[in-house]
């Protein structure tokens, strides 16, 4: 028996290249090829996140009109943020679905991963 090769690690990152690569050239939703790279928390919502590595997802064209059909309330917000953790247990990217960069973290910190994530301010 060979031994296994270890898992690829990232370090997570904003950029297209990561984000396509996090997800597989996936669509989260019904895991078709991905056509774009979508942000959870739309941008005209949170300037802040707009890059951030954790709210981007990569999805198809048909999706990406669906996530925002109706507009983007919290509730789709919640329903993607619980796609793509769900993805990322899946498909072989576990220490991206609860990531905490550990510099940020002061010594003997626990920090509990709470999924989907509720965000103040979307109706």
């Amino acid at each position: 028996m060979l031994p296994q090769a270890p898992k690829e690690f990232i370090e997570p990152r904003a950029d297209d290249y990561f984000i396509w690569w996090l997800f597989r050239n996936r669509c989260i939703m019904c895991h078709q090829s991905a056509t774009e790279i979508n942000e959870i928390i739309p941008r005209s919502r949170s300037k802040k996140s707009v890059l951030a590595w954790d709210n981007r997802v990569t999805l198809c064209r048909e999706c990406h009109n669906e996530y925002h059909k109706h507009g983007v309330n919290s509730e789709a917000v919640e329903n993607m943020q619980t796609k793509r953790h769900e993805f990322l247990m899946a498909n072989g990217r576990e220490e991206y679905a609860n990531y905490v960069p550990l510099a940020i973290l002061p010594e003997a910190t626990i920090v509990p991963m709470i999924y989907p994530v509720r965000v103040e301010g979307l109706k």
